[in-house]
């Protein structure tokens, strides 16, 4: 996920708008959480410097019996051990069955959030 806006930035994290890479500058302990809006069944989850961490792969499923998908809401989070200098990405995971459009309508007519990341330093 490319990221278009940046939230409060704490030291130690940065970002480059439009890119979807995550820099940490401090090795440490982190939490990372996601939000994903979408309108099909996918799995997102994390990488580190490009690798899968598979114990952050969350899957969502818009089936609705006899009536129209709808849109799903997919979150997951992570305890991550990261070194200074490592990326992190929110990514489609290569085992979703299909495309998946991120949905900035939801609920009413204002645009909103469709995708976010919160990064928290433990130790």
């Amino acid at each position: 996920i490319n990221f278009d806006s940046n939230g409060i930035m704490s030291a130690g994290i940065t970002h480059v708008l439009g890119s979807n890479q995550i820099f940490v500058a401090n090795t440490g302990i982190y939490t990372v959480m996601f939000s994903v809006t979408a309108d099909n069944t996918n799995q997102f989850g994390l990488t580190i410097n490009g690798n899968s961490v598979a114990e952050s792969v969350y899957g969502v499923q818009n089936f609705v019996p006899d009536g129209p998908a709808t849109i799903v809401q997919n979150t997951g989070f992570a305890i991550l051990p990261l070194t200074a200098g490592d990326f992190i990405t929110v990514r489609n995971h290569s085992s979703s069955p299909g495309a998946v459009n991120l949905i900035t309508l939801v609920g009413g007519i204002q645009p909103n959030v469709n995708a976010s990341v919160i990064i928290t330093r433990i130790v």
